[in-house]
């Protein structure tokens, strides 16, 4: 970087130090990286040079514009040294370190420890993608750490965004290029237009006075920086939010997955009002950086453990509650633990009355039961959970016919399997031991249910012994298990895999430029899963085959025709119904002799690199130009070169009266289609080049994709970058957008297809289904269906609203490259690599519909 007020490369200051070269200059200094010739290291330099108000004298010294603004020069000096002093104190890994400060040249200097690595705008940019939460949270960490640091000591860093922001080798932040000098001299000079950075400074910042300014200002700087890395774009400026407020939240304009928390604190940290943020890092800390809370696990029924059974058996007795009615809770209702599988449980039918000979058979049974001061002990004791005790075979439960008896305490259990085990002869009653009589019942009460042995189940021992966490796993593995299973099978009944067609009837029938009638079916199920629907499995129409590979195909709905553009230049205008040649020509012979050619040659053989149809108007492009046809008459409407480099993708704008195109450089620029003449280039670009370009329906904007893994929104009557979609693991070769201009979408070298919204950058969803290169993707005019080809030749039709395939084509024999819906979705056309335009009905799909 070059700076005439810079000083020259080999200058040495104070004997200790020597500049190799100019790092970069700002409204109120010069920094440089410098050598410190007794220690042989490098350090960087900053120079105190106030553009607005200092000149340098000779080949270093500097001094004040005038004698007008000399009071500001020196007021500006002194607190540069005092903001040098404030940070040699700082002692902190995150913090850039001052080792020295002085003066010389009639201006001030400071000494930094010069930190490898690459600023934090360059780290995202490298990483080709958005970054993950635990990256971020790797950056953040510390940094908060060292802004409390500096608040604490009464301190403003006041210019924090990401190229203020050095992230090591080592992958740890590092704070650099304080602002609170230059806040300090803004203030007093009134130059706050030097100090602010749209984007990423508050609105109080951009005051006169720092009054309103605190640790909030930093805050927001910081919350922007991080909003910048979610979504890959910088917020508003803070004065054009006071009029419009056009933030959109990082919940909704995040690229990638980011915690909740993490979001809205980011959200928080950008509020306009400054008291409506957080007040210090430690208040926004916690939000920031706190994991989400995992939900507690509802413990209850089969929940219960043996070591809560045991604290619910010892537990002191109560008396039994009263018997009330089994009825379903509101779902909505707070649960206690074990409602549920108490509720299922008493669904279940009690014992019915033993009657005849089996109540016979029930009375000497009777005989063997405990005595009768036992079973009232029992009756008035019970504990609540008898019902669990009951099912899992721990050897009481409650009295058929009354309510739910609560299960007696341990000891009182252990007394009555003891009686039980004890000898017919030694089997004793109540009274003659000693013991007092029970209390004589009422007419209708509840007679506890004699205790006796009875043998679990094995599976009641298997439930029993199913404790969390691996019960809930396994019931999770069941149930999704079984939805797969469902999934499959339905999937194969309703869009069963076509019939492959023979190697050698597919050669035939590309050759052939008669029309083919299907010589088979496929039956499926429609919508309601009772009609059949015939899908072919040969094309019905192909149309004269091309000598070359087709480059673009558009259909012209009112001439029934539809128009296909070669490599070699050849148009061919066909019947869209019977599929006979109306008319062929080429560009090259109809071209009249001029300077620009007709079509912009890359090569001897005069390929065509982009070109883009609507209706009957054409564009093509190369290295030679861009030139506009209209197809029906044959006509070349203008030609020209452009001045900003080859173009590589071309599209129509505004209902064909402007034309897009990007340069090698990953530029846009906007043309008027008559003239050519251009009327807007973009400031951004693709980092690579520029592979497909479509304008989006009744909206003012383009959407173009790259190489570079990007497909990127842009204002067509600006061409200011709107939004940048990432996602994509590997090139975006293939680009189409929906009627209603709702949604792009993006097919990529993987072999997946994103379906994006244009409101945001909201990924609606990824379809999944072929292997090989995306090479063409059409949506239909309802923008209900969408058809996609790749490089093996598989091309399939997408449910767009379900996110599955409606159904799959036979593979085209030849590499598919572009695609073209007819008749309003009922037929489709695919044009090949080999120079082929076969043509499928494929008005028998129905999409399914809740």
């Amino acid at each position: 970087m070059g700076n005439l007020l810079a000083l020259a490369n080999g200058t040495e200051l104070v004997g200790d130090y020597q500049i190799r070269r100019v790092l970069g200059a700002g409204g109120f200094g010069i920094t440089y990286l410098a050598d410190e010739i007794s220690l042989s290291r490098l350090v960087t330099i900053k120079e105190y040079f106030p553009s607005d108000f200092a000149a340098r004298k000779g080949a270093q010294e500097a001094a004040p514009r005038s004698q007008d603004c000399a009071a500001d020069y020196k007021w500006g000096l002194d607190r540069f040294i005092e903001e040098a002093q404030t940070l040699a104190r700082f002692e902190h890994p995150n913090i850039v370190r001052v080792f020295r400060y002085f003066r010389a040249n009639n201006t001030g200097y400071m000494v930094l420890q010069w930190e490898e690595g690459k600023s934090l705008k360059n780290w995202l940019k490298d990483l080709g993608r958005a970054p993950r939460q635990a990256e971020l949270d790797q950056i953040v960490a510390p940094l908060l750490d060292a802004l409390e640091l500096i608040h604490k000591r009464d301190f403003l860093h006041r210019d924090i965004a990401p190229d203020n922001i050095i992230i090591r080798t080592d992958k740890s932040p590092v704070l650099i290029d304080f602002g609170s000098a230059r806040g300090e001299i803004a203030s007093h000079s009134r130059t706050v237009s030097a100090l602010v950075k749209p984007g990423y400074s508050p609105y109080e910042q951009y005051a006169t006075t720092t009054s309103q300014q605190g640790a909030w200002t930093d805050i927001y700087a910081l919350g922007a920086t991080l909003y910048q890395a979610v979504t890959g774009k910088r917020p508003p400026d803070a004065p054009s939010r006071v009029v419009q407020d056009e933030y959109m939240p990082a919940r909704d304009a995040a690229v990638g997955s980011f915690r909740p928390g993490f979001l809205a604190a980011i959200d928080k940290a950008l509020t306009i009002e400054p008291g409506q943020r957080p007040q210090s890092v430690l208040e926004w800390r916690g939000p920031l950086l706190a994991p989400p809370e995992k939900p507690a696990k509802a413990r209850g029924g089969l929940g219960l453990g043996l070591k809560k059974q045991r604290e619910t058996a010892e537990a002191p007795a109560v008396v039994a509650a009263a018997p009330t009615a089994v009825t379903p809770p509101p779902p909505d209702a707070p649960q206690p633990k074990g409602q549920f599988v108490d509720f299922v449980e008493g669904l279940r039918k009690s014992p019915p009355e033993p009657k005849g000979k089996a109540k016979a058979k029930a009375e000497p049974a009777a005989a063997n039961a405990a005595p009768a001061d036992l079973k009232t002990r029992l009756a008035e004791v019970a504990p609540a959970n008898a019902d669990q005790n009951a099912r899992y075979g721990l050897g009481y439960g409650p009295a058929p016919g009354t309510a739910k008896a609560a299960a007696p305490v341990k000891a009182e259990a252990a007394a009555a399997k003891k009686a039980d085990k004890t000898p017919a002869a030694n089997k004793t009653p109540a009274a003659m031991r000693g013991a007092p009589e029970p209390a004589p019942q009422a007419p209708h009460a509840p007679v506890a249910r004699p205790i006796r042995k009875t043998r679990t189940p094995l599976w009641k021992q298997a439930l029993f012994f199913l404790r969390p966490p691996w019960r809930g796993i396994l019931f999770k593995l069941g149930v999704g298990a079984g939805v797969a299973s469902l999934a499959v099978a339905y999937q194969n009944h309703q869009f069963p895999a076509p019939e492959p067609q023979p190697a050698k009837a597919a050669a035939k029938t590309a050759s052939s430029g008669a029309i083919v009638k299907p010589a088979s079916v496929v039956t499926g199920s429609t919508s309601t899963g009772t009609e059949p629907a015939v899908l072919p499995t040969q094309p019905s129409l192909q149309l004269v085959k091309q000598k070359t590979s087709v480059t673009a195909m558009s259909v012209l709905h009112t001439q029934r025709r539809i128009a296909t553009l070669a490599a070699d230049g050849t148009i061919n205008l066909s019947d869209v119904d019977n599929g006979s040649l109306a008319r062929s020509y080429s560009l090259v012979a109809t071209a009249p002799s001029v300077a620009i050619p007709a079509i912009p040659a890359t090569s001897p053989s005069g390929s065509i690199v982009s070109a883009a149809m609507t209706g009957s108007s054409l564009v093509v492009a190369g290295d030679g130009g861009i030139a506009v046809w209209d197809t029906l008459r044959g006509e070349r409407i203008a030609s020209g070169k452009p001045a900003n480099g080859d173009i590589k993708a071309v599209a129509w704008l505004g209902g064909g009266e402007k034309i897009a195109a990007a340069s090698s450089d990953g530029h846009l620029a906007v043309f008027a289609k008559d003239t050519l003449a251009q009327l807007q280039r973009s400031t951004d670009s693709h980092n690579d080049n520029v592979t497909a370009m479509v304008g989006i329906p009744g909206r003012n904007i383009v959407a173009s994709a790259s190489t570079d893994k990007t497909v990127k929104v842009w204002n067509s009557e600006t061409l200011s970058l709107v939004r940048t979609y990432r996602g994509h693991n590997g090139p975006v070769g293939a680009l189409d957008a929906a009627s209603d201009g709702r949604m792009i979408a993006s097919g990529a070298e993987d072999g997946q297809v994103r379906l994006w919204s244009t409101a945001s950058t909201r990924l609606i969803r990824t379809l999944r289904g072929h292997t090989a290169r995306i090479t063409a993707v059409a949506f239909a005019p309802n923008a209900e269906l969408l058809a996609t080809s790749a490089k093996d030749g598989s091309i399939r039709l997408w449910d767009v609203r379900r996110g599955r395939t409606a159904h799959a084509l036979p593979a085209n024999p030849s590499p598919p490259v572009t695609l073209a819906f007819i008749d309003e979705g009922k037929r489709l056309a695919v044009a090949g690599e080999d120079g082929s335009v076969k043509i499928w009905d494929i008005s028998a799909i129905k999409l399914a519909r809740d």
